[in-house]
């Protein structure tokens, strides 16, 4: 739609008694759809969809289109997942439906403008005022603070939390009156309250989950930790600013415990080959960055030529989640790898591009990644932050230090290699204890066998039970 109009018939190419239709208009239905980036399209002739994406906290109704060569969404509004529709903010399937054909036959260059500050998502929902600090005046503070010296990302999710979870509970109390039984209770709530319900939804839908539901329940409580991160940041910040007196009160707040779960998801040699092979070029080079060197996707399309370092062999990696730069050591694979894709490329040339020399968007390669995931077999289909963690357990199990594989990643330390990959490492470590443990006593053939004895034992592992003899 390169036009400044839209077509003036449009006219979906779906009907209304279409199995996406049928799904789309009943709310309960979309609620049993998994959170996810992409969009349930309802295409339009000539042009242009009505695009729904579904969230914990409730989906949203999205108007996509391409304009001048650029695939462009907007949101319109919240989907009636789990509060009434009021036709303006919050719609319902026909009232999406009908918004949707009424903008694709006006201005469309109007509508995917630019939007000023006053209309930016990603800001406080409170504007504290007045001489006393409140909860809110710390919100605000650190937020600024974090959107000034920390990454893009890190500040939109902060302020999600203080949005959704901490704003229509605690942004009106002064922090001199912050007492540890009212935050327990809330932190208490905070974390037997569903995954879908924040303080954007009412109240009535907020009811506590069921405690039977494991998963759920270990979700809820790491979502209450996240937040408790967010609240007690901002609080710390204005105490070392002098605005609050005492920290005494919510430092006696602890968060909840074993409610963390290692990674699951690493790829095995077969599944790396089998996505490889199914892979377009250009992806595949995408892919065999991120298993080379670890680094995120925006990491990654960030890259340059002057980046590779071909006679130290190491990547230099600009500092963008973490604020932290780092010179990533290559593997000699890698560096053949990074010197076949930079040889005579230009220097304002990206390293990792499309096959038609564009640049890639951003996430611009999720559509392709999850298509190629489904051509080779692999169910879930595979995230490219899995690539990252696959990367990490590889140089663990092939007996890398966790502070070298800390640094390869740019974490500030070792323990979130320790927290995401234990089980990874503690497998590495039983085998290489009884592998490369001194003799003292016993002779190479009593160490042969019980080797042989254990690894039987592990193949073909006792039933749980023993049948009762004959008395």
């Amino acid at each position: 739609m390169s036009g400044k109009k839209g077509p003036q018939d449009a006219q979906p190419t779906v009907a209304e008694s279409s199995p996406l239709a049928d799904l789309l208009s009943d709310p309960k239905k979309r609620l049993k759809l998994q959170p996810t980036g992409y969009f349930y399209l309802v295409k339009f002739e000539g042009g242009g969809a009505l695009a729904y994406r579904p969230r914990l906290r409730g989906g949203m109704w999205f108007i996509k289109v391409r304009l001048d060569g650029r695939s462009l969404a907007r949101a319109i509004g919240r989907a009636d997942d789990l509060e009434p529709a009021d036709g303006e903010t919050v719609l319902t399937y026909m009232q999406a439906f009908d918004k949707t054909r009424t903008v694709l036959k006006e201005d469309l260059r109007a509508f995917f403008a630019p939007r000023r500050l006053e209309l930016l998502p990603h800001a406080l929902r409170v504007c504290p005022i007045g001489e006393v600090y409140t909860v809110g005046h710390a919100l605000r503070d650190y937020l600024e603070e974090k959107r000034t010296n920390g990454a893009l990302s890190a500040y939109r999710s902060a302020v999600a939390d203080a949005n959704a979870y901490i704003v229509g509970d605690l942004s009106s109390l002064p922090c001199a009156e912050l007492d540890i039984k009212y935050l327990k209770a809330w932190f208490q709530s905070l974390g037997t309250r569903p995954l879908d319900a924040s303080n954007f939804v009412r109240r009535a839908n907020n009811q506590p989950i069921v405690c039977n539901d494991g998963e759920a329940d270990r979700k809820a409580k790491l979502r209450a930790n996240s937040v408790l991160i967010t609240l007690k940041a901002a609080l710390n910040l204005a105490w070392r600013d002098g605005r609050i007196d005492d920290d005494t009160e919510w430092r006696r707040l602890l968060p909840y415990r074993s409610v963390r779960k290692a990674r699951q998801r690493i790829l095995g040699y077969d599944e790396v080959e089998a996505l490889l092979a199914a892979s377009p070029s250009d992806l595949r080079k995408l892919i065999l960055g991120a298993l080379f060197t670890g680094c995120r996707s925006g990491e990654l399309l960030a890259l340059r030529p002057s980046n590779f370092n071909y006679e130290s062999g190491t990547l230099f990696v600009h500092a963008t989640k973490t604020r932290r730069s780092r010179n990533v050591v290559l593997s000699y694979e890698a560096i053949s790898f990074f010197e076949r894709l930079t040889h005579g490329l230009g220097e304002k040339h990206p390293i990792f591009r499309k096959s038609n020399g564009e640049p890639w968007g951003h996430r611009g390669y999720c559509y392709l990644m999850r298509k190629t995931s489904v051509e080779a077999g692999l169910e879930p289909p595979v995230i490219f932050h899995e690539l990252r963690h696959t990367y990490a357990s590889g140089l663990i199990m092939a007996g890398v230090s966790p502070f070298v594989v800390a640094d390869q990643l740019g974490h500030a330390d070792c323990t979130q290699i320790i927290k995401t990959y234990g089980h990874v490492s503690a497998e590495f470590a039983v085998d290489q204890v009884r592998r490369l443990s001194p003799r003292i006593e016993a002779t190479a053939a009593e160490v042969r066998k019980t080797a042989r004895w254990f690894r039987r034992l592990k193949e073909n592992p006792p039933p749980r039970w023993r049948p009762i003899g004959r008395i």
